[in-house]
């Protein structure tokens, strides 16, 4: 069906195509209709739907490309909310880590002999020499071999009591951590405390250890994979002085074992130790060493009372000796690593529909060719060049609206499919996230904008080379 007869097809105003004809201007295209642009829509739409091959391949890039966009930035969109929320959101900004200064030497990493070393003279001197600090913590570390052994439980209700599975025993170190850093992890923080040989010693875990444990050494060892949740209120036994690694015959004693609890995983806790409250390292050392040994600290945490501060103390430390790492930089890679995901996802999904651009501008040009006889027509019976021009964008426009709504029922398709394929077969996902996609209003709009405009856009070649057809070197060269 061509043009000139979808054309005679169009609702008018008044007349007869023939007899408009021979008076010159079709009254459906004339300048004062009221109905000129829904009767271009009607024109464009029914040589659409004349050529539904051609619609389909044309629809199927900006179907693709809107697809690709949604289903890829709701992923995106969900990583990010989690590593934001419950990574970033855990590490203060005002916070920064000052240890004593170390060299490297191939793989050997050791202190310099001129580095001041972190103890309570030096930490009063830190104070004394930095303004703005709000708050200051010393991580003690016990400096002596230490190995933690103890039964993986499950409850069994039929029983009504826990079952043992599987027993353990690993090396580790020990960290004595004040409970202000662990406050959020801690259900009953007075837990939290030096009680001696009282009662079992609490333990915070690290989650970031527990998630490498479920993804690794687990399988590797053939060992249950555990929860957050449940790890919390397990017991084990603690023995100081010996160890499966490293030689421990010529050790002063072995003290132990001594009852632990789990009271708390948190982010802050330290990855390589166990983190015990600060009396515990100093009351072991003196047992192990059988005198008060000064209190070292492996890191102090300090916290700036501004983050407007932090570059300033961050250089002073420097200068004292001290190696200093900050949250900041930590915040800022994470985030510009976030950054650069979305750009390339962003960038992926444009090439995808540049791509159909280019499929677009490619058929709609071949269709002004095939139709130039058509177009000269209803030039020689006064269509102006702006119509002919409205047609074939309207084209273009109704390809992305189909394509883009196309994309949008697809993609949320393929986001409820997956979501629930990763919820149930990616279960034990380190810092899984609640949702694997977070699709919303605002990007489906954006998405299905972003469609639309691109066909809009690669429709303005075509349609200007339809509208500068010359009517008379058309029809005469036939």
């Amino acid at each position: 069906m061509t043009l000139y007869n979808i054309l005679s097809k169009v609702p008018r105003v008044a007349g007869d195509l023939a007899s408009e004809c021979s008076a010159g201007v079709p009254a459906c295209i004339q300048k004062g209709n009221p109905l000129l642009w829904k009767n271009l829509l009607f024109i464009s739409v029914k040589d659409l739907v004349a050529r539904k091959g051609r619609l389909l391949l044309t629809m199927m890039g900006i179907t693709v490309g809107v697809t690709c966009l949604l289903f890829l930035l709701s992923l995106t969109t969900a990583i990010k909310k989690k590593v934001l929320t419950e990574v970033l959101g855990t590490i203060p900004e005002t916070e920064l880590d000052v240890m004593p200064l170390e060299v490297e030497w191939g793989a050997i990493r050791f202190q310099k002999a001129d580095t001041p070393t972190l103890d309570d003279e030096e930490i009063e001197r830190i104070k004394k020499s930095i303004p703005g600090i709000k708050k200051l913590y010393g991580i003690e570390s016990l400096d002596i071999p230490a190995e933690i052994e103890g039964t993986f439980k499950v409850e069994v209700p039929l029983l009504k009591k826990d079952v043992p599975i599987r027993g353990f025993a690993t090396d580790c170190g020990v960290s004595g951590i004040p409970r202000e850093l662990f406050l959020d992890a801690l259900k009953r923080p007075e837990e939290y405390v030096f009680m001696g040989e009282k009662g079992p010693v609490p333990i915070v875990l690290s989650s970031h250890l527990v998630e490498m444990y479920n993804m690794h050494f687990a399988k590797a060892m053939g060992m249950p994979k555990v929860s957050g949740t449940w790890i919390k209120q397990q017991e084990f036994d603690l023995t100081i002085g010996e160890s499966g690694v490293i030689e421990t015959r010529g050790a002063r004693m072995v003290m132990g074992p001594f009852k632990c609890k789990v009271v708390g995983v948190s982010r802050r806790a330290p990855i390589w130790s166990i983190s015990v409250p600060p009396p515990y390292v100093g009351y072991w050392r003196k047992l192990y060493y059988g005198e008060e040994k000064e209190r070292t600290y492996q890191k102090v945490v300090i916290y700036a009372e501004s983050v407007n501060l932090v570059e300033n103390m961050e250089a002073k430390l420097k200068k004292m000796g001290f190696e200093v790492v900050t949250n900041q930089e930590t915040i800022s890679k994470i985030n510009t690593a976030s950054t650069i995901i979305n750009a390339l996802v962003v960038v992926l999904g444009l090439i995808i529909l540049l791509i159909s651009a280019a499929s677009i501008i490619n058929i709609l040009t071949m269709s002004v060719y095939e139709e130039a006889t058509d177009i000269a027509i209803l030039r020689a019976v006064g269509a102006r060049k702006s119509h002919v021009r409205g047609i074939y964008l309207l084209k273009a426009g109704f390809i992305g609206l189909l394509g883009a709504l196309d994309g949008l029922v697809i993609g949320l398709i393929a986001i409820g499919i997956t979501n629930n394929l990763a919820e149930k077969y990616l279960q034990n996902l380190p810092y899984r996230p609640d949702t694997f996609f977070l699709p919303s209003v605002s990007l489906a709009v954006g998405c299905f904008l972003v469609g639309l405009v691109f066909s809009l856009v690669a429709g303005v070649i075509p349609a200007n080379i339809a509208a500068s057809l010359n009517p008379s070197k058309v029809l005469r060269e036939g």
